[in-house]
């Protein structure tokens, strides 16, 4: 529902005039009118009878607007916004920012970067909304507890919704205790990886990261985390396997997946030994 891409025949001609041309036809090649989509149109090619074949690609403008908005608010602004269906880092076959596009290498790091903040921002949601319930809970418990010290006489009842407050309390302290903090993971994340890692799958539960991607040499993967104060329990969950047509200056690459946990100060509320300012 996000795009799609179309081959249309048109008349030689229209070459000299092919974006408004294709504007016109939008109605006729996609399900949305003109006014709510972008597009762009490459590998032109020659057919018989004096006609011309094009391939289009169209994209929702309210979808792409929202995802280059989110990308914003972490100060990114992608270069380059294609349809990745099976291989990420593969070259972009067309530019829906900048019509006709350019045909180059993608901002490996930056597309990298983008997916991170992707996967961190929808955990960071779940979390926050965990955080949010709990809080409204305690606030509801301390409500009722003004409520029955006015109204009751009865200091049982009291006691009880009090321990229902503490117990929310604690909670939600134990939560923050055992979720690492997206944005923090985000930064120590592109501090620790070096250029030639290429993420392509990120997901974070609780404390619990997996990470799957290309990489030169999975041992420098390994001493990269194992020397971080900030990562502990790193574990190989896939079997390193080389990649077919990718290098990285003449060297090959290898496809790899690992789980680590987060610590210290990337956890929602760190010890107080790892909190910032207490550093030794």
């Amino acid at each position: 529902n996000a795009g799609l891409v179309r081959e249309d025949l048109l008349p030689r001609r229209a070459a000299r005039d092919l974006e408004r041309i294709l504007a016109n036809r939008i109605d006729m090649l996609t399900p949305w009118p003109a006014e709510e989509v972008i597009f762009t149109c490459w590998n032109l090619r020659r057919r018989e009878g004096g006609r011309i074949a094009v391939s289009v690609a169209v994209a929702r403008r309210a979808q792409v607007e929202a995802a280059m908005d989110l990308l914003g608010r972490f100060g990114l602004r992608p270069d380059i916004v294609d349809f990745v269906v099976d291989a990420p880092a593969s070259a972009p076959r067309f530019d829906l920012l900048r019509p006709p596009p350019r045909s180059r290498w993608p901002m490996v790091v930056r597309s990298a970067a983008a997916v991170l903040l992707l996967a961190s921002a929808a955990a960071g949601l779940r979390i926050g909304f965990e955080i949010a319930a709990v809080e409204s809970r305690i606030n509801a418990t301390r409500t009722r507890l003004d409520l029955l010290r006015r109204e009751l006489a009865s200091r049982t009842t009291v006691r009880a919704e009090a321990g229902a407050g503490e117990a929310a309390a604690e909670a939600l302290a134990e939560l923050r205790r055992t979720h690492a903090s997206p944005l923090r993971l985000l930064d120590a994340m592109s501090r620790l990886l070096p250029d030639e890692v290429w993420l392509e799958s990120l997901r974070l539960e609780g404390r619990a990261l997996k990470l799957r991607g290309i990489a030169r040499d999975t041992a420098v993967l390994a001493r990269i985390f194992e020397g971080s104060p900030d990562f502990a329990g790193l574990r190989f969950t896939a079997p390193a396997v080389r990649v077919e047509n990718a290098a990285a200056e003449g060297e090959p690459m290898v496809r790899f997946g690992l789980a680590v946990e987060a610590a210290g100060r990337l956890l929602l509320e760190p010890a107080a030994r790892d909190a910032p300012g207490n550093e030794p």
